[in-house]
């Protein structure tokens, strides 16, 4: 069920009208509600991934009530490792493993080796990334004690699953979120008149703008050869449009969803394509990310570095942080060029400071070698 498609439309005029004229009386039923139609909205592709939604949500329930009964870090430690053990491992087998494992047989494929990789047939659950992302962030505001553990379940269940930002964000922390939750919500007519233009303007984007430069863009890039290269730069130029409209168009919808139910739910993008330099495009580009990054200072550069700098080959190295900062590079859909960037240099350093690409006849690092 997509933001565009009809069957949503549907869906969404029968949740708006029920929840404010026959649940708006009392905020736990309203709660109650709001969560079983997240549920509904995410289980209608297919209800099987609905269980692995549960298991992240309620692992990170407990283990942060357990985080939150002990005042002693050593003995908080145990719970707060044992939730992201979870969620990552979790994200790995699903998003990450068969992506891997193929590109790793095919660089082993590269010297002449042949190797045989166990791949899983598993389909990619819908959203699993930003549902992880979220409840990462609940277990480590509640380790860094910057939220209270919440023990009402129903409400944590639904700070981690709302609907309209459950499959493409923005990546609202509950930490700014479970207050909305549990606050009285009244209907705003301003607010949601925002919001229809918040859905309005999102709709135009992502039908408008994004899908009709979709189908230029593919048939440009398919068929790259048979163009000139000023078509070719023309394909480069819509596939930026596409990318952006296709993303911050769905932002926007999810946005103005939130306002029309009595939510202030983050902006997601900052108007990247006027930014200064590329620094300041990337702070701009999917800000509710980068804010995860950011109030998330436990996986700190510093630290990582420390750790680093204790293995033999790695003393001087200091650019392990972007193989972290890329782990999101890839989905079903479409690769964020800039973490394949940071991934691939940060991998080239990785093999340039072991000493292995020193045994090759060129040096990504000193291309100057391709002349002796």
């Amino acid at each position: 069920m997509i933001f565009t498609s009809v069957t949503f439309v549907c869906f969404f005029f029968a949740v708006f009208f029920l929840y404010w004229s026959v649940f708006s009386r009392n905020l736990k039923l309203q709660n109650l509600f709001l969560l079983a139609a997240s549920y509904l909205f995410y289980s209608w592709w297919d209800w099987r991934f609905l269980l692995l939604l549960l298991f992240i949500s309620l692992s990170n329930y407990q283990l942060a009530i357990e985080i939150q009964k002990r005042e002693q870090k050593s003995k908080r430690k145990p719970f707060f490792l044992a939730g992201l053990f979870i969620n990552i491992i979790t994200l790995v087998i699903f998003k990450y493993y068969n992506f891997f494992a193929d590109g790793f047989a095919g660089i082993i494929g590269l010297f002449g080796l042949k190797i045989s990789i166990v791949t899983l047939n598993i389909i990619l659950p819908l959203g699993i990334s930003f549902y992880i992302f979220l409840s990462m962030s609940y277990l480590i505001d509640a380790y860094q004690n910057k939220l209270k553990a919440e023990k009402y379940l129903p409400d944590v269940l639904l700070a981690l699953s709302f609907f309209p930002i459950i499959l493409a964000g923005p990546i609202h922390r509950p930490i700014g979120l479970l207050p909305q939750i549990q606050g009285k919500r009244v209907f705003d007519p301003a607010k949601a008149s925002d919001g229809l233009r918040q859905i309005l303007w999102g709709i135009f984007m992502k039908v408008v703008i994004a899908d009709n430069c979709t189908e230029y863009v593919s048939l440009i890039f398919r068929n790259s050869s048979d163009y000139g290269s000023s078509t070719l730069v023309l394909g480069a130029f819509l596939f930026t449009v596409q990318i952006y409209t296709d993303f911050a168009g769905y932002s926007n919808i999810a946005i103005g969803i939130g306002r029309l139910l009595g939510f202030n739910i983050m902006q997601n993008f900052g108007y990247p394509y006027f930014s200064r330099d590329i620094r300041d495009f990337w702070k701009r580009w999917n800000m509710s990310l980068i804010t995860r990054y950011k109030y998330n200072s436990w996986l700190n550069t510093d630290s990582i570095n420390r750790f680093f700098s204790s293995l033999g080959p790695f003393r001087n190295f200091n650019g392990m942080p972007g193989i972290i900062d890329s782990l999101d590079f890839y989905d079903a859909d479409h690769l964020n060029m800039n973490g394949v960037s940071v991934f691939c240099d940060t991998l080239i350093k990785v093999l340039h400071h072991d000493g292995f690409l020193t045994k090759l006849p060129i040096d990504p690092l000193h291309p100057a070698s391709l002349n002796k």
